[in-house]
């Protein structure tokens, strides 16, 4: 059995991209073999452990985790380091219970179905699987290049910070794109304006220098971490995924209520439209993000306020929000209220707690309700029944409108947190769905 004909049993190219993770003694807390069969059981996400066997003649499988495309990702890693390193497979004198059981059963579908030879997607296949070990290797290069960088301006201190050129920024900006850490290059370029537009930027630069050296530390630990918050690393870092590989993925069918969307423009110049929805069965967020590139537009046309049934997909992460939407089909209904935070302390709580699994989370979705907007000398905020409040993001007509909708009574609002202030993207007002800024 070589590597190849093993990844040629994949579902999708996508579980046999990640079964990658899994060919690791590491990931394994049993590894057995007896005869024609080996088994082991591999470390999950959680503290769950899945039960994974195979028997090599066929082959034939088993795994009890919750994958609904066979075999699943632990099947084929196991396989892959059995073929790699089979030193670390202890030889049995007995198989244990479970084994034994799947065995005595002989479950049908457990069987490979015999495939048609595919050459061309298992070179494919190969090929991205060495690419991506390639760039994860220059990427540790860069990563190492960027810890230097950082300890060396703690040490020199805040102050000469004021006293760099652009040319400081984009020397370091420019390594880590050359190194493929694609996504740290514009948050280095972005640094440089914090002096100029902030006036506690030494806060807010401390803090984005805070969240790249954990960036730092995590990605020297890839190998130890658990595999949602190793795919997230990789992607804070600059690992981007296709379409087509999300898409070919099973989602969430639920129906879609489409509660903000808003347009901008990146450091590259690069037109962006953030689009929230929100499952009415399922109570999930997620977040569509398209780009326009050179002004062409998008491909898709949300109508805000609107609710759409579909199957929706989610990018790997470890607490994934941002997602993919197969053939949204409009239902004709619109929302006529929203359910979110009963007050800011609840809010800040889940906040709290998808930080904990995602310490790079940037623009959070909060739904607020019955919460007052209130004009103050400092701009809007809004207060809720614990008298708590939280600054609001909005431009003049949306104070006012915001104002008037309220009239001094609650009201339930959507918008983006930023991890200081709310930018409000909507509001609902006696069964009303209201589009704010339209």
């Amino acid at each position: 059995m070589t590597e190849a004909n093993i990844l040629s049993h994949a579902p999708d190219l996508a579980t046999a991209d990640r079964s990658e993770q899994f060919a690791d003694s590491a990931k394994w807390i049993i590894l057995a073999s007896q005869e024609n069969f080996i088994w082991g059981r591999c470390l999950g996400s959680s503290s769950n452990t899945y039960k994974t066997s195979v028997q090599l003649d066929g082959p034939h499988f088993n795994c009890n985790c919750p994958a609904r495309k066979k075999p699943c990702k632990h099947v084929l890693g196991l396989l892959l380091l059995f073929v790699r390193q089979p030193k670390h497979f202890r030889q049995a004198s007995e198989a244990p219970d479970w084994v034994n059981t799947w065995k005595n059963k002989k479950i049908p579908n457990s069987v490979v179905a015999s495939k048609k030879s595919m050459p061309d997607e298992i070179a494919k296949l190969d090929k991205r699987l060495k690419n991506r070990l390639i760039r994860i290797q220059r990427m540790t290069a860069g990563v190492e290049d960027l810890e230097v960088w950082l300890l060396d301006l703690i040490r020199q201190g805040m102050a000469s910070v004021e006293e760099q050129d652009y040319k400081f920024w984009q020397d370091l900006s420019a390594r880590m794109v050359d190194t493929q850490l694609s996504a740290v290059g514009p948050k280095i370029r972005s640094l440089q304006l914090l002096p100029t537009t902030l006036d506690d930027w030494p806060e807010a630069l401390l803090q984005e220098l805070a969240s790249l050296y954990l960036l730092v530390t995590g990605f020297k630990q890839l190998d130890q971490l658990p595999e949602l918050l190793r795919e997230q690393i990789l992607r804070v870092a600059g690992i981007t995924d296709k379409k087509s590989d999300i898409l070919s993925q099973t989602g969430l069918m639920d129906q879609w209520g489409v509660i903000g969307s808003f347009e901008g423009v990146n450091l590259d110049n690069i037109a962006y439209r953030k689009t929230w929805l929100l499952g009415r069965q399922s109570k999930k967020y997620a977040l569509i993000l398209d780009y326009s590139f050179n002004n062409t537009g998008y491909d898709q046309h949300w109508q805000t306020g609107h609710i759409y049934s579909g199957e929706l997909v989610y990018y790997p992460g470890s607490y994934p929000l941002r997602a993919l939407i197969k053939l949204p089909d409009p239902t004709g209904e619109s929302i006529e209220s929203l359910k979110g935070a009963k007050t800011i302390n609840d809010f800040l709580e889940i906040h709290a707690k998808a930080l904990a699994d995602n310490p790079w989370l940037s623009d959070f979705p909060v739904c607020l309700q019955n919460v007052i907007p209130v004009r103050t000398s400092d701009g809007l905020v809004l207060v809720d029944a614990e008298k708590k409040y939280v600054s609001a993001l909005t431009r003049p007509e949306e104070t006012w409108q915001l104002l008037a909708l309220s009239a001094g009574h609650p009201l339930t609002v959507f918008g983006e947190w930023t991890g200081d202030a709310l930018l409000p993207l909507s509001a609902v007002m006696d069964g009303r769905f209201i589009v704010l800024g339209s």
